[in-house]
């Protein structure tokens, strides 16, 4: 059924040709201030003022020149396809133009399907291309034996064990390799703790510790011993500080790109010290599915922060 547009004028085209000089003189009066430095003055004010208003006038005319609200729409649809937020028309064809009733709910429609294709292509633009970056091996293959994926809450003694500080989380993939292990720790953006982007020496120093522990002698050994150990200050640790290769992946958000980065850092008296960053122009298939692999594994239900880290390294947790 098609819906008659009460602004019908058959002599539209005569109302635009009639302000649309008016409004490019205005136009041209605003840049002429503009470039006089003269914006916060009346003069800016009223041709402001008038561009305004013929500019409406025109936009107005060029709606009038359709009998019909569905002829409007078609009209403003085919503009659409036009420009090159569309490679096709799939977004547009979903819309039931028949069921528009007026010009404003058409505009509506249209403004709504355009900011959701703005912002499709956007989100697009600050993806990384998935790809194996060239010269990192690790993360490149989702079967191996030595790889772990999940997330991980560190409490705030975890993270700062001589003091106080919020606790945090991330997810953490870990690939266990020949020449040590490489762990990627991922930012969790709806978290309102302690970030790994803005402190990660303080989560890598605790990944650390806790990859050691899992691999602590026994009790026997002695309580000094052991914190010896545990701060890394000690020549068994199952996991030397050099054996570790940490990376970070933050995934895009407020306006920002997503990144890869591999992390250099320095490790002295049990704490790691950032050197230096490595930007990656692409990320690999491994770190980028991460998240969508533990949501597909996990059943129980339970927020993906509170899930367990690892049992332990080349064990797969779920």
């Amino acid at each position: 059924m098609a819906y008659q547009n009460p602004k019908y004028n058959p002599d539209w085209e005569a109302v635009h040709d009639h302000h649309a000089p008016k409004r490019d003189q205005a136009q041209a009066e605003k840049h002429r201030l503009i470039a006089a430095g003269r914006m916060n003055t009346p003069a800016y004010d009223e041709a402001k003022a008038d561009f305004d208003w013929h500019h409406k006038a025109c936009l107005d005319a060029l709606l009038s020149q359709h009998p019909t609200v569905q002829d409007c729409a078609k009209w403003m649809m085919a503009a659409l396809f036009r420009s090159d937020l569309f490679d096709s028309g799939d977004p547009l064809t979903h819309l039931d133009v028949d069921a528009l009733r007026t010009i404003d709910e058409a505009q509506s429609v249209l403004v709504g399907i355009v900011e959701e294709a703005e912002e499709t292509r956007n989100e697009k633009l600050r993806r990384l291309p998935v790809a194996q970056p060239e010269g990192l091996t690790a993360f490149s293959d989702p079967a191996s034996p030595g790889l772990t994926r999940s997330w991980r809450t560190f409490a705030s003694a975890e993270l700062y064990p001589e003091g106080y500080g919020e606790r945090g989380t991330a997810l953490i993939v870990a690939d266990q390799r020949d020449d040590g292990l490489h762990v990627c720790l991922g930012q969790d953006l709806n978290f309102p703790g302690t970030t790994a982007s803005h402190f990660y020496p303080v989560f890598a120093a605790a990944f650390y510790r806790e990859v050691n522990a899992l691999y602590a002698p026994p009790a026997s050994e002695g309580l000094a011993a052991r914190f010896r150990r545990w701060r890394g200050q000690g020549a068994a640790v199952a996991f030397p500080a050099e054996r570790f290769h940490f990376y970070l992946h933050v995934m895009p958000h407020n306006g920002l790109r997503e990144c890869f980065d591999g992390v250099i850092m320095s490790f002295e008296g049990g704490e790691f010290h950032e050197e230096s960053w490595v930007t990656y122009k692409s990320i690999p298939a491994v770190i980028k599915s991460a998240r969508d692999y533990l949501d597909n594994l996990d059943g129980s239900g339970r927020p993906a922060h509170q899930r367990r880290m690892i049992d332990g390294p080349g064990h797969k947790s779920t």
